[in-house]
């Protein structure tokens, strides 16, 4: 599988099984935001190295533990009373799998900014092909509750050390390839990948 910027086209990718021969399953994907471009671009470049290199999983380091440690939400809309995160994991074509936490959290006391220290730790899902999404959902009135913000976390981009992850307005796609991405202003979930 070959990936590649399309020269003379800003903002496309193309996906082809063969740099020399033209078949039906070759892809050229358009994208107008070029964070979004980056991101896709690295992300299928990635997929055609693992696919390419047999051992190339192998190299990574081996991750089991996940540390959940500080959630901040910038300029929320409003201010929730009944709030919880909730760790889904679900297959990267969209299937959700199972919940893998439920935790309430403490009411906020302003909108400017929200932040949970949250210092939690969970496995690493073995399953392949799956995704971890992180939803921060609330309850309103007497309504089940619903995702308003969340962030994801693909298994096989799993590498020792600590990132931030970009918070997105809802809705929450699991599907990868689906995804609109719409981040929220400055907000991020801080996580510690561990072997």
């Amino acid at each position: 599988m070959c990936v590649d910027v399309q020269e003379g086209r800003e903002g496309c990718v193309f996906i082809r099984r063969s740099m020399h021969v033209r078949t039906e399953g070759d892809k050229l994907l358009a994208l107008r935001n070029m964070s979004d471009f980056t991101a896709w671009l690295q992300r299928l470049q990635a997929s055609a190295y693992f696919k390419l290199v047999p051992g190339a999983m192998a190299m990574l380091p081996k991750v089991n533990l996940l540390v959940l440690q500080v959630l901040e939400i910038i300029n929320a809309s409003a201010l929730f009373k009944t709030m919880s995160l909730v760790v889904n994991v679900a297959r990267t074509a969209g299937d959700l799998l199972y919940t893998l936490k439920d935790v309430s959290l403490p009411p906020p006391t302003e909108k400017a900014k929200m932040r949970f220290d949250l210092w939690l730790q969970l496995p690493v899902p073995t399953e392949p092909d799956t995704a971890l999404f992180f939803e921060l959902r609330h309850v309103k009135g007497k309504n089940a509750p619903v995702t308003k913000y969340w962030t994801f976390l693909v298994c096989a981009d799993m590498q020792e050390g600590g990132r931030a992850l970009t918070v997105y307005k809802a809705p929450c796609e699991y599907c990868i390839g689906r995804q609109r991405l719409q981040p929220k202003q400055s907000s991020r979930l801080e996580i510690t990948l561990t072997p």
